[in-house]
C-alpha cells in the first residue's frame, strides 16, 4: 500500500541519517527491510525444500552475486555438488 511504502521510505531515510542499521552485512550484500526468506543459492533452488517464501528483514546478495553457503559470490564462483548430493563451495586458491 501507499502508506506502507511511505513508512518504509521514511524508516530508510532515518536509518541512513542516523547510521542505525540493524545488521552489518557481509561483503557483496546489502541490508534491506524486506528480503526473501528463501534466497536463490548456487544450487539454483530457492531455499531448502518446503521453504515458505516470506518478506523478512536482513541481508541480500547484491545484483550479480548469489548465495554460496553464507557468502555472496559471483555466479562463476559457485561450487559444485558431488555424486552424493553434497555442495562444496569454491575454496580460496592455495599458493
Amino acid at each position: 500500500s501507499f502508506l506502507a511504502s511511505v513508512l518504509i521510505q521514511t524508516m530508510n531515510f532515518f536509518l541512513n541519517l542516523t547510521g542505525c542499521f540493524a545488521l552489518a552485512c557481509p561483503p557483496n550484500s546489502s541490508y534491506s527491510l524486506c528480503v526473501s526468506s528463501c534466497p536463490e543459492t548456487c544450487l539454483g533452488v530457492s531455499g531448502p525444500p518446503g521453504c515458505k517464501d516470506v518478506c523478512v528483514e536482513g541481508c541480500e546478495c547484491k545484483p550479480g552475486f548469489i548465495l554460496s553457503n553464507d557468502k555472496c559470490v559471483s555466479l562463476k564462483d559457485c561450487g559444485c555438488v558431488d555424486p552424493s548430493g553434497s555442495y562444496h563451495p569454491v575454496s580460496a586458491p592455495s599458493h
